[in-house]
């Protein structure tokens, strides 16, 4: 989320973590520039703070940025409403906005990027809209991070899944060589899957791998 607006930001910042979200925040462009270049984000909220809303969604999309982006405006003209779309937006909402409608916003964005909002792997079933797991038809009770690896993992089934990359989802950082937080939340992840811990396999010397069996 990148906002001017410290306040506000602050704000819908903690409705997105209640919501299950892992959220970063920032006040400029040249941060959040700063910040993508060390990891990946799944959704990207300008807020009704920031300077030259499209001009910043204009810079991300040439940048390559994929991630579906949801801009709040103060009052927006059409005019101004259809740059900020031409110009990369995926959804403009005027502020100030309704915490609920915010959220609604987000999953129905996330929905769409996603296309397949559930993910299966062996026991494992991940919504990633509603942001749930259940293993064997039962909830698992996770952190954000903890959901985010999850779903990570589940989406590509015995792909190989470094530590590096396992930072830039979880994190959003780059990985410092004496750094065992992914090794602390692995295991963590694999403890909530109790009985399931074997799906969660590590290949020596290159990261973890998701099984979907035994076999």
């Amino acid at each position: 989320m990148v906002d001017a607006g410290e306040t506000v930001t602050l704000r819908l910042a903690r409705a997105l973590a209640r919501d299950g979200y892992s959220v970063d925040t920032c006040r400029s462009g040249p941060t959040l520039a700063g910040q993508l270049g060390a990891g990946t984000y799944e959704i990207i909220v300008v807020g009704a703070g920031t300077a030259d809303g499209a001009g910043l969604c204009a810079n991300l999309r040439t940048a390559g940025v994929l991630a579906p982006i949801l801009v709040v405006g103060r009052g927006a003209s059409p005019r101004e409403s259809a740059t900020a779309l031409d110009a990369g937006a995926d959804l403009l909402m005027v502020a100030p906005v309704d915490v609920d409608e915010l959220l609604a916003r987000v999953r129905a964005l996330l929905r769409r990027a996603h296309g397949h909002a559930v993910v299966r792997c062996g026991p494992v079933v991940v919504d990633r809209v509603g942001r749930r797991a259940l293993v064997d038809g039962q909830p698992l009770v996770l952190t954000g991070r903890e959901y985010t690896l999850l779903a990570h993992f589940a989406s590509r089934p015995g792909e190989i899944v470094s530590r590096a990359d396992i930072m830039a989802r979880a994190w959003n950082t780059r990985l410092a060589a004496s750094s065992n937080l992914a090794e602390v939340h692995v295991a963590r992840l694999r403890e909530k899957l109790r009985s399931h811990a074997w799906m969660i396999e590590t290949v020596y010397g290159a990261g973890y791998r998701m099984r979907a069996s035994r076999k």
